[in-house]
């Protein structure tokens, strides 16, 4: 079996971060605004969720920073199969997350845009400037990164045994089902349906975390060469 090398308050720290991150995730992205639509739609959307998206916001935020021992946590742990896939999933998923932080500020300075104060041609325009940046393109690719990474982190969870392989597979396709559904389902049951994978499968890694315990090393006894004794 695979042990962690953490002690037992970092374990219960990991597993709570692994219960925590998810849900916050999920709250962010239900209490969002939708994405889509043109830089008018989108600042209208914003202003309309006025009340709900500073929480969607800092939700994200704190998911974003619960995921990161969370997940250290999860990996802290010798597997023979998968360290690799484990490792480029976990490399994908941080780069996503940090790409969120980022993406939150520049949503702060969104939701003040929004104002129905301030001159909606003008914000309208520098929406539309600041979406356009090159600077901008790397960061939203971090939502499909963070899809691919998930895939990678359950495909290497699976081949290394760490904890139930149903597990493995919810958070492995929690990415993939969101994606997928979204073309075929409204975006309410492609969200509900991901978050669900997304949520059980680390909820099932935190009782595993919670439940192990660290490797011990055997201790042999030392052993004294028997003494002879000459008779004459």
């Amino acid at each position: 079996m695979n042990r962690s090398f953490l002690t037992p308050t970092q374990r219960w720290i990991a597993a709570g971060c692994l219960v925590a991150a998810p849900l916050l995730f999920a709250a962010a992205e239900f209490l969002s605004p939708s994405g889509e639509g043109t830089p008018d739609q989108l600042l209208d959307a914003l202003a309309a969720a006025s009340r709900t998206a500073p929480l969607g916001l800092v939700a994200g935020l704190l998911s974003s920073a619960f995921f990161v021992p969370g997940l250290f946590g999860l990996l802290s742990r010798p597997m023979a199969r998968g360290r690799l896939l484990a490792e480029a999933g976990l490399t994908l998923l941080y780069y996503g997350l940090l790409a969120n932080i980022a993406l939150g500020g520049l949503n702060v300075m969104f939701l003040a845009m929004a104002d129905p104060r301030m001159d909606r041609a003008a914000m309208v325009q520098l929406f539309d400037r600041m979406t356009r940046e090159p600077v901008v393109g790397p960061l939203l690719a971090g939502h499909y990164l963070m899809a691919l990474g998930a895939l990678l982190l359950g495909l290497g969870l699976w081949r290394g045994g760490v904890g139930p392989r149903w597990a493995a597979a919810a958070v492995g396709l929690s990415g993939v089902t969101d994606a997928a559904l979204g073309m075929v389902a409204p975006d309410l049951v492609a969200s509900v349906v991901s978050n669900g994978l997304l949520i059980g499968g680390f909820v099932a890694y935190a009782w595993t975390v919670s439940r192990e315990s660290r490797p011990t090393t055997a201790v042999h006894p030392a052993t004294h060469p028997a003494s002879s004794t000459t008779m004459a």
